[in-house]
């Protein structure tokens, strides 16, 4: 997409907006109008922002995926304990009777 100034994108987010607004619109057209949409709102906000505020308000956005590493790793954890576990019984499970 070329660059655009604020008002174009502005423009083609409302003509999008309105696009699945009528009624009876294919739900597939709706699925990847909801994309460009999301684009077009991207572009704004770096528009309107500039670059070293928008690099910062999505360095932010980041930050909650750190807040979840500790549940991650102990996930992860007992996991692989599940999975020795599972290592230590598989030779008596394969064992005949």
């Amino acid at each position: 997409m070329p660059s655009q100034d604020p008002i174009a994108i502005a423009e083609d987010l409302v003509k999008l907006v309105k696009s699945i607004s009528e009624p009876q619109v294919d739900s597939l057209k709706i699925w990847n109008t909801k994309i460009a949409i999301q684009n077009a709102c991207d572009s704004l906000l770096a528009k309107i922002l500039g670059p070293l505020e928008h690099t910062v308000l999505v360095a932010g956005t980041s930050t909650a995926i750190y807040s979840l590493l500790p549940i991650i790793t102990c996930l992860c954890q007992q996991s692989l304990a599940m999975s020795r576990q599972l290592l230590i019984l598989s030779p008596a499970l394969e064992s005949p009777i």
